[in-house]
């Protein structure tokens, strides 16, 4: 007798799957973790796939010389599904891009290269606390309308609405 006979009531209560709703409810957490992961990283995200799917592939050919050099018998890597795989490559990309962007400086290079010279300019002398301070502010207000333009510019590019089709002639 199978589970999925027919003739085999269900135990009372389902198969563990709660009120119905708890499924649901985990499905919609999965689709929506898949649509972040895919927003916020199309790229690392295809990588991480890939990876898992290289992992999977490599451990399934070497898996009869990892049983004779008595790894199974620890852990048998072999037996984990194909989506673990996945999954784990996916989470492993996603958290190495995570960390590079965190550790990545918010202040760009330019900014970062205008404050060290006037900061060299205020150490040797060649300009007061107050003219350095107002130099620092000028810089800020400079980035800021640049980015602000740059911002503008994007805007203002529309792109142009879709032409329809032309037909062949017929001749």
């Amino acid at each position: 007798m199978r589970a999925n006979d027919p003739a085999v009531p269900a135990p009372p209560g389902g198969y563990g799957y709660g009120d119905g709703k708890t499924m649901e409810r985990l499905t919609r957490l999965f689709y929506r973790a898949i649509d972040v992961l895919l927003f916020e990283g199309p790229k690392t995200t295809g990588y991480g796939i890939l990876l898992g799917l290289v992992i999977y592939g490599l451990v399934k050919g070497f898996t009869p010389w990892l049983t004779r050099l008595g790894v199974a018998q620890f852990f048998d890597v072999s037996l984990l599904p194909s989506f673990f795989y996945v999954a784990a490559g996916t989470l492993l990309t996603n958290l190495i891009a995570s960390t590079q962007r965190k550790l990545q400086s918010p202040v760009p290079e330019e900014m970062r290269a205008l404050f060290a010279t006037i900061e060299i300019a205020r150490r040797e002398g060649g300009i007061s606390a107050t003219e350095a301070q107002q130099r620092y502010l000028m810089g800020i207000d400079l980035h800021i309308e640049q980015t602000r333009n740059k911002f503008q510019a994007r805007a203002e590019i529309k792109p142009e609405p879709p032409r329809p089709a032309r037909r062949p002639r017929n001749r």
